[in-house]
């Protein structure tokens, strides 16, 4: 079953800082609380990037887009070592007038043996990583 989730925040980091936090492709680690190291393999070419968790696995993941123009980065991954597939991410930033406005919306496959509540985690965990990604920009 495909699902879709999306978390809004507004940020008291600056859009650029909050930019520069998430379009590096690396230090992932820093903000999203499952992830023990990200490793860019190839942002030029393929945008692949290795996600290591911190349970020991570790999966592929590709970086679709990074554009500074619309402050859009996507990235998918096709078999993460979740009850998910074919997750597809797009985090987007609206500026005010000092502030940052991220969006972080996933869609992704339910797998059979996902619990009930995968959306209400996953949705709970990402709400954490901005936070994190607000308190990472206040330090630019």
């Amino acid at each position: 079953m495909r699902e879709k989730l999306t978390v809004t925040r507004t940020l008291a980091s600056p859009p650029q800082a909050v930019w520069q936090v998430i379009s590096a492709g690396t230090r992932v680690e820093r903000w999203f609380e499952w992830v023990a190291e990200t490793v860019l393999k190839d942002a030029a070419e393929s945008g692949l990037r290795i996600i290591r968790m911190k349970d020991g696995t570790s999966f592929d993941e590709y970086i679709t887009l990074n554009d500074a123009r619309t402050w859009t980065y996507q990235y998918y991954a096709a078999d993460p070592p979740l009850p998910v597939k074919h997750v597809l991410g797009t985090q987007r930033i609206e500026a005010t007038a000092s502030r940052a406005v991220l969006s972080w919306s996933v869609t992704f496959d339910r797998t059979a043996g996902a619990p009930a509540d995968i959306v209400a985690t996953l949705r709970d965990l990402y709400a954490g990583a901005l936070a994190r990604i607000d308190e990472l920009g206040s330090q630019h």
